[in-house]
């Protein structure tokens, strides 16, 4: 579907566009209107849900009563702090880990606890098995 051009918009909406730094020529070359429009970017978006679903499953452990929510938060809130990029390696490497333990094959997963990326300055519950493997 084809936009209209910048003549036809409301004074309103051209407005909007303008604050939020989409110039008439950016408009008519077909610059994305996601943040002007209260989107986000999807890439984001979906990290960010990621992120949110990866600390409910494999976040802090539900029988310690030190964490709860603040904690869910700030978990969450640090990996959306490290970009989509390392992000997402870093829960990939935990659930991987996670699963290695759950399934009984503790010496790998305890290699991947002592081989974890200790240059992201997570706190050590963010690892889990800090208490396993004798942090």
């Amino acid at each position: 579907m084809a936009r209209k051009g910048w003549d036809a918009l409301s004074e309103t909406y051209r407005k909007r566009l303008q604050n939020k730094g989409i110039s008439r020529s950016a408009y008519e070359s077909g610059a994305s209107l996601n943040l002007a429009r209260g989107h986000i970017d999807p890439l984001w978006e979906a990290f960010q849900k990621r992120a949110q679903r990866f600390v409910r499953g494999f976040g802090v452990p539900e029988d310690d009563s030190r964490f709860g929510e603040v904690f869910e938060d700030e978990e969450i809130q640090r990996i959306k702090d490290m970009g989509i990029q390392q992000g997402q390696a870093y829960m990939d490497y935990r659930r991987n880990m996670t699963r290695l333990y759950e399934s009984g094959d503790y010496k790998q997963a305890e290699a991947m606890y002592k081989q974890r990326n200790k240059k992201l300055n997570l706190p050590e519950y963010m690892w889990w098995y800090h208490g396993m493997f004798g942090g």
